[in-house]
């Protein structure tokens, strides 16, 4: 099958004779989320591809709001017709506008129809207007060939981002900033975990953010009737690297995603933690907080506690801690000799209490 490219500067012409290479993405910052090319380098790239009888794709896949929608499909029909040969379309607005003008096109389902019934329902009433279906590169190889098939049911071919950045997040808004801005790329970190370097970046169609590595499935797809799309446009020298088979250069690493199995619901069985859940007849409560050398606060949520009592605790990585009370105090930080059910009462700074932990009698 073929290889598709994203042209966005005159050095990515220099890899369209490229064995496999019959089809290229073009387009203009106005119309499409990450080609950044003014009008003019839109019919520069579009005349030399032309002159190569490479296949042109006008990139048309904004995202379209109602008050929007006149803007964009006037600067659309401002573009010379016999600058492309198909047009690639996301937004289905623009989707069914557009087949309505009586243009054939590519559309993009890349982040959303994740099963087959929604996309059978797109093709059972526009196969005759559809040239090409993008699937999402979060189907397993085993998904992904069923929905292959139904589009060759169809007589509609199949693509698949085969080498590029992931996007993990999109929103029409500047996040980055408060003003209309023509780029803006920074490196983002989580405050949540010990994940670095996202890429984010914001243009005029609003603010994307990336996962930390690159898809990698090109050779993948070897055994698959479907394109493969390059596109490591965060990367300036990404086709270059690509086609050389120089990634070592790359200073982003790669991952082959969900393609071999889907593991996005891999962290369920964390989320209910045994640790965490486990509320036996010697139940007593859970740690709200640990200020080191001051005090350890607890919630009780059945059994009540006395001084002398000997109470267990298990943190949510699983580790046990033991203590006998001694002394025990309200909010007051006064003095009491026992606590009741609902009540939150006060212990002594215990050491590697972390909040959440479950607190226990001991048997």
């Amino acid at each position: 099958m073929s290889i598709v490219l994203t042209i966005r500067n005159l050095s990515d012409l220099d890899f369209v004779s490229i064995d496999g290479v019959d089809e290229c993405l073009i387009g203009v910052s106005f119309l499409s989320r990450n080609i950044s090319n003014t009008l003019d380098e839109f019919y520069e790239f579009s005349h030399q591809l032309k002159a190569k009888n490479k296949k042109r794709v006008l990139c048309f896949d904004a995202l379209v709001c109602e008050r929007d929608f006149k803007r964009y499909v006037d600067f659309f029909h401002q573009i010379d017709p016999k600058s492309y040969e198909v047009v690639r379309v996301q937004d289905l607005g623009v989707f069914y506008y557009l087949i309505q003008e009586g243009f054939r096109v590519q559309l993009i389902l890349e982040t959303s129809f994740h099963n087959l019934e929604s996309v059978k329902t797109i093709l059972d009433d526009y196969s005759n207007s559809i040239e090409k279906l993008i699937f999402s590169y979060e189907l397993t190889k085993e998904l992904l060939a069923q929905f292959i098939d139904l589009a060759n049911s169809f007589n509609v071919k199949s693509e698949s981002l085969a080498y590029g950045p992931i996007l993990l997040f999109y929103s029409p808004r500047n996040l980055l900033t408060a003003a209309d801005i023509q780029e803006k790329q920074v490196i983002a970190d989580s405050l949540e975990s010990a994940h670095k370097g996202f890429e984010v970046v914001e243009n005029h169609h609003g603010t994307f953010m990336y996962h930390l590595k690159d898809l990698d499935i090109f050779s993948n797809l070897a055994d698959l009737e479907i394109d493969k799309r390059v596109d490591p446009f965060l990367n300036i020298d990404g086709l270059e690297i690509f086609f050389n088979s120089d990634k070592s250069d790359s200073t982003r690493k790669t991952t082959r995603g969900y393609f071999s199995v889907n593991k996005s619901d891999v962290l369920f069985p964390k989320l209910k933690n045994s640790r965490l859940n486990r509320k036996d007849k010697n139940f007593v409560g859970t740690v709200l907080e640990n200020k080191k050398g001051s005090y350890t606060a607890i919630r009780i949520e059945k059994n009540d506690v006395k001084v002398g009592d000997e109470l267990r605790f298990i943190n949510p990585e699983g580790k046990i801690i033991d203590h006998k009370i001694l002394k025990l105090y309200d909010l007051s930080f006064e003095h009491i000799l026992k606590a009741g059910k609902s009540d939150i009462f006060l212990l002594d700074s215990i050491k590697k209490l972390t909040p959440k932990t479950k607190v226990y009698l001991s048997q």
